[in-house]
Order: C-alpha cells, then sequence, then structure tokens
C-alpha cells in the first residue's frame, strides 16, 4: 500500500524551473505510478545525423556520435549527461548512471529528476523505496536531505515510516517524541513505540 503522503508528491516537490519548463498536467500523473511520477515514460531520446532530440527538441550541445539513452527521461554523451533534454549541471559524464525512480548518480554526486542532491555522496548514493534513498552519511525523500538522519543506520519500514538510530521519520519528515528503538509500522499508516501510538506521523489523543 503506497503512504498517503506520496499522492503527487513527486510533482509537488519537483524543482520550480521543471515545473514550469515542462508544463507537467494533472492528467500527467494520473497516469503515473504509485508516487504519481512514472519514468518510464520520460523516454523518447532520437540520435539523426549530428543531432540529438527529445520528444521532436533538438537537444543543444548533445554530442550524437557519443549518446546514449539511459532511461527515465535521462542520456549522456562523452561529456555531458541530460535529463528530458536538458543538461545536468555538474554532472560528470563519464560515470553518470541512472537508478530509479528519478534518482541518477556519478561518482562525485547523486541526482533527482536532474538536479543535484546537496550534501549527496553519488559513490554511496542508493535508492530505497517509497521515494526514500540514502548514502553513507545522510538520507533523502524525493531528493531532499532529511534533516540530520543518519545515511548508515537509515532503514525503510513501510506506509511511508522509516527511521535511523535514533530517530523515526513519516514522508521525509521528523515524527516528534518516537522512539527509534522499538518503533515499528503496523499498516494503515498507523506506527507504535514502546509509549505511544502514532497515526500519519502524528501521536495519536
Amino acid at each position: 500500500m503506497a503512504p498517503a503522503c506520496a499522492a503527487a508528491q513527486h510533482y509537488r516537490k519537483a524543482p520550480e524551473r521543471q515545473r514550469e519548463k515542462h508544463h507537467w498536467r494533472d492528467a500527467d500523473r494520473r497516469s503515473h505510478g504509485r508516487h504519481g511520477y512514472d519514468e518510464r515514460h520520460e523516454e523518447g531520446y532520437m540520435v539523426a545525423g549530428l543531432n540529438v532530440y527529445y520528444r521532436g527538441r533538438k537537444v543543444n550541445g548533445a554530442y550524437a556520435s557519443t549518446f546514449k539513452e539511459l532511461g527515465d527521461g535521462y542520456g549522456k554523451d562523452s561529456f555531458n549527461a541530460y535529463y528530458r533534454g536538458e543538461k545536468v549541471q555538474q554532472a560528470y559524464a563519464s560515470s553518470f548512471e541512472t537508478l530509479v525512480d528519478g534518482y541518477a548518480r556519478d561518482n562525485f554526486n547523486a541526482y533527482y529528476r536532474g538536479v543535484r542532491i546537496d550534501f549527496s555522496n553519488g559513490g554511496s548514493f542508493t535508492v530505497l523505496r517509497d521515494g526514500y534513498a540514502r548514502d553513507n552519511f545522510n538520507a533523502y525523500y524525493d531528493g531532499e536531505k532529511i534533516g540530520s538522519a543518519v545515511g548508515s543506520s537509515f532503514t525503510v519500514l513501510r506506509d511511508g515510516y522509516a527511521k535511523d538510530a535514533f530517530n523515526v521519520y513519516y514522508c521525509g519528515k521528523k515524527v516528534e517524541g518516537a522512539f527509534a528503538r522499538s518503533f515499528e509500522a503496523i499498516g494503515n499508516d498507523y506506527g507504535k513505540d514502546t509509549f505511544n501510538m502514532y497515526y500519519k506521523g502524528r501521536k495519536t489523543k
């Protein structure tokens, strides 16, 4: 069961310049996957002669002779990486690879929908599930760093819940007062620890 916070989450949290540039519509989101976004629909590069195109638009600066489509809207040539036809800034093409759910990485950084994720470590970056990801140092939700979450001990539970050695999180937000050591997700957006019950990340009354 997808967490309640997942509906349209990918659209809402996408970088503003991407929402404006690509004109995402409600109809698009209804056709997408469990997080409101299915990257499988974002393939569509074409190499023709000396040019590369993405959905009918020329990809400026792309080198056709070395261009490869990577899936999930990503592609690369010998010098640059691209997302939905736009250059991925600061990406290292030689080690750039697509992951899942809009994530990608190179040897130095991780990226979400073509935008570098601040503080990420590409070499150890791993996508988990339900929008969560982690590296050796931090954890992330929908491409954004989760407060002080500890990546090395970060695990995803269910229904949008996750935890590290110290705290519990719901849809990327810290669950105040929850005890990570004993916390477990028990279904239907409920969770519990030794002392309290929680619903959608909030302590029940």
